[in-house]
């Protein structure tokens, strides 16, 4: 896609780390050449969510991911992507695999999927390049309330003093 697309147009790369940190390293590497602007890193969903349509599916196995290479197969139940996925994301991760992270790439750090002010705050303290707030969507976390629901801690007003995001008045 990168490749067939003007140069202008900035793409980023969302990064599930694998349980192999050698093969997400290779494909920070791969992804660099390419021209990704940025890395958002995925927090929000250190395991495959429950995608029961997808498990009854009869997936292809002759389909492999590319983020990891892990082959898609089939048993009595069906296949899915959930299945593929739960076999190299690292649900370890945590803030100090930030400084791996680093040692890997010169792009910025961007995290995918914070849930609440606490960890707005503490991502501007480890000094990411940014935040997404989200709760994943997909079919990961559908249970899971949003990251801006009245009833968890004002993550959005936190988020926007913390690391001084600046809102445009309403007609400006």
């Amino acid at each position: 896609i990168v490749s067939e697309v003007p140069s202008t147009q900035p793409f980023f790369f969302q990064l599930y780390v694998n349980k192999d940190r050698s093969k997400s390293e290779a494909l920070l590497r791969t992804v660099a050449a390419l021209g990704v602007k940025a890395i958002f890193l995925t927090v929000d969903a250190p395991v495959a969510g429950k995608r029961e349509a997808d498990e009854r599916v009869k997936a292809d196995e002759g389909l492999t991911t590319p983020m990891s290479g892990a082959s898609s197969t089939n048993d009595a139940k069906g296949g899915g992507l959930g299945r593929i996925m739960s076999t190299y994301i690292d649900a370890t991760l945590n803030w100090e695999d930030l400084e791996w992270l680093r040692s890997c790439t010169d792009l910025p750090i961007v995290l995918k999927g914070v849930q609440t002010a606490a960890d707005a705050k503490a991502a501007m303290e480890a000094g990411v390049a940014g935040i997404v707030l989200s709760n994943h969507g997909g079919r990961s976390l559908d249970t899971y309330v949003s990251a801006l629901h009245p009833h968890k801690p004002p993550t959005y007003k936190v988020t926007k003093a913390a690391i001084g995001i600046r809102v445009p008045a309403k007609g400006a």
